[in-house]
C-alpha cells in the first residue's frame, strides 16, 4: 500500500495526479538496449517500445525501418540482422523518443474534447484530446 505517495507504480508506468508516464525504470532499461544482433531480439525490443508507443508521437512512422527487419521471420530467428545506416538511426531515434515520453494527462471532464484522425498508405492513427489551460 502506498498511503500519501505522489506518484504510484502501475503496471510499468507511473500514476500521479497530473497523469501519466512510462515508469523511469523501463525508460531507462529501453534507452540502454544495446542493439539487436538477431531477429529474435529485435523482435523483443520493439515489444518492449510496443507497450509505450501510447506516450510517443508518431511512433509506427519511427518504427516502420526496424519492423521491415523482421517482416516474414520467424519469432525464433536468430540468424543476425542486416544494420544499415537507416535502421541504425531509426533504432537510435526510438531510444530517443522513449526517453521524452509525453506526460499523459487524467481526463477532466469540463474541458474541450477533439477526435484527431489521420490516414496514410502506410498507416492510420487517432487520438482523442483534450483542450488544457494550466490554471483551470
Amino acid at each position: 500500500m502506498h498511503f500519501g505517495a505522489d506518484k504510484l507504480p502501475f503496471l510499468g508506468c507511473e500514476v500521479s495526479k497530473d497523469g501519466i508516464s512510462p515508469s523511469k525504470e523501463k525508460v531507462e532499461a529501453l534507452v540502454n538496449y544495446p542493439q539487436p544482433q538477431d531477429v529474435s531480439a529485435l523482435r523483443r525490443f520493439l515489444a518492449m517500445l510496443n507497450f509505450y508507443r501510447r506516450f510517443i508521437p508518431n511512433a509506427a512512422e519511427m518504427q516502420r525501418i526496424l519492423y521491415g527487419l523482421v517482416k516474414g521471420k520467424k519469432k525464433r530467428y536468430k540468424t543476425t540482422t542486416d544494420w544499415g545506416e537507416a535502421a541504425v538511426q531509426a533504432f537510435q531515434t526510438c531510444k530517443n523518443s522513449i526517453a521524452q515520453a509525453a506526460l499523459l494527462a487524467h481526463l477532466n471532464s469540463d474541458a474541450k474534447l477533439s477526435l484527431v484522425v489521420d490516414a496514410s498508405n502506410t498507416g492510420i492513427a487517432g487520438t482523442l484530446q483534450q483542450t488544457y489551460l494550466k490554471n483551470t
